[in-house]
């Protein structure tokens, strides 16, 4: 197994340099000094000799600060130099070594080597003691009294402020981003629960990204077995912490397994349009609600409504795809007049756009004697100061259709409380996902 790299701070003493390089276990092969100007030369002159034949089989580089009272050059240097020197080294550690010791140079180069290294999963060592000091009991340690005091990374408490930046971005719309975020908190993180926590959390996030996106499949497989994972662990005793790191965590985590059933609805191949529209009105809001993104969120809503009509062509009439409708399937009525219009001269199969397909609809209905979807597309465009026509007009003039007439808030809550009427539906019937009480 490769031994593990060591970052050590240099003061004016020697001694506790090397004992932590002796007292370390596994002992580090691999070490990176930081030094200051007036230390840089006791690596080779001092520290180096005292370690004896120890010190043949070291590697080491050193790093120098230009001036080792500037907190902020002392972390810069560290942060630039350091993933350098692991590769100049060959260390098995990419990105940070994995044992920190902060004992040594001035006050401001240890709070530097600690401050650049809690980004990291490593262990912080201080060399302190069981006996006594200098200067009645204030000064340094006395040599031969040394002790090595190993410390979990701060970023175990420090990361949870992280942890609150992933659910601020859930709750803005940004799923992916707050998946990403504690994917990497979770490697951070040397608190195997902790870890556990943030890990099995961020993969449920994905399976709200992928539903986000309409990959319905793999958020059903995603948010079905991480949330198996991350009940458990909302339900250990130490619980009440977790609700701490992760407010609201139960209640999340409920709400969540209900919508798995809404997934389940989008499967079922008999309920899929009707679900899969509700859904698209669902981001739709998502997309002008939470991100202000409108150009999204009227191309949904207007691909909702040709949804719609779609789905209840096909569920109620047999009329499966409306880019391909067989004549014969037209009422004789009509039927002449829609091959004239809509290209089924000769046999050939109809292209139905969202006000065909709708006034088909409308008159199938008729036909029927029933009022539904057609009706009620009818009534909204006869309706008084109507704007479902007008605002069509603009959706293919927008941008993400035919035109470069951005759209803007006023159209898409338009848009969206017409697409609802259509289906007879309230927008607080809609679904909407979880969010964090932050």
């Amino acid at each position: 197994m490769n031994a593990k790299t060591l970052l050590i701070s240099v003061g004016g003493s020697p001694d506790p340099i090397v004992f932590s390089i002796r007292g370390i276990r596994p002992r580090p092969e691999k070490i990176i000094f930081f030094t200051s100007k007036s230390t840089r030369a006791s690596v080779m002159k001092t520290i180096l000799p005292a370690l004896g034949d120890e010190a043949k089989r070291l590697e080491y580089e050193v790093i120098n600060t230009n001036d080792e009272q500037d907190i902020e050059a002392c972390v810069f240097i560290l942060m630039k130099k350091v993933p350098s020197a692991l590769k100049k080294l060959g260390a098995p550690e990419t990105n940070w070594p994995s044992y920190v010791d902060c004992t040594g140079g001035t006050k401001v180069m240890s709070s530097a080597v600690v401050w650049a290294s809690s980004l990291f999963p490593c262990e912080i060592i201080y060399v302190g003691t069981q006996g006594t000091r200098s200067k009645s009991g204030v000064g340094i340690v006395r040599s031969g009294q040394e002790h090595i005091v190993l410390r979990k990374n701060p970023w175990n408490s420090v990361g949870y402020i992280e942890a609150r930046s992933a659910l601020e971005a859930f709750n803005r719309g940004q799923y992916g981003v707050a998946a990403e975020a504690l994917s990497k908190l979770s490697k951070k993180i040397t608190d195997p629960k902790t870890s556990q926590l943030f890990d099995c959390l961020g993969k449920v996030f994905h399976g709200y990204y992928c539903w986000d996106i309409f990959d319905h499949k793999e958020a059903r497989k995603l948010l079905r077995k991480w949330l198996d994972e991350l009940q458990p662990i909302a339900d250990e005793p130490e619980a009440d912490e977790q609700q701490i790191v992760i407010p609201g965590l139960k209640e999340f985590i409920r709400s969540a397994l209900e919508q798995l059933s809404l997934l389940d609805d989008i499967a079922v191949p008999e309920k899929h349009g009707w679900f899969l529209t509700r859904d698209l009105l669902a981001n739709a809001r998502r997309r002008g609600e939470l991100e202000q993104k409108y150009e999204d969120a009227v191309a949904r809503c207007y691909s909702a409504i040709e949804k719609i009509a779609q789905t209840e062509l096909k569920n109620k009439h047999g009329i499966m795809d409306t880019g391909n409708v067989n004549p014969m399937q037209i009422p004789e009525s009509i039927r002449e007049d829609y091959c004239r219009r809509y290209g089924g001269n000769s046999g050939r199969s109809l292209r139905l756009a969202l006000h065909a397909g709708m006034e088909l609809l409308l008159h199938l209905e008729q036909e029927k004697g029933v009022k539904s979807v057609g009706h009620r597309f009818s009534y909204l465009l006869r309706k008084p100061k109507s704007t479902l026509d007008k605002l069509i007009k603009e959706r293919n003039r927008s941008i993400l259709a035919h035109g470069d007439v951005p759209m803007n808030q006023d159209k898409y809550r338009k848009l969206l409380e017409n697409a609802l009427e259509l289906m007879n539906l309230k927008e607080s019937q809609l679904m909407s996902f979880p969010k964090f009480p932050i």
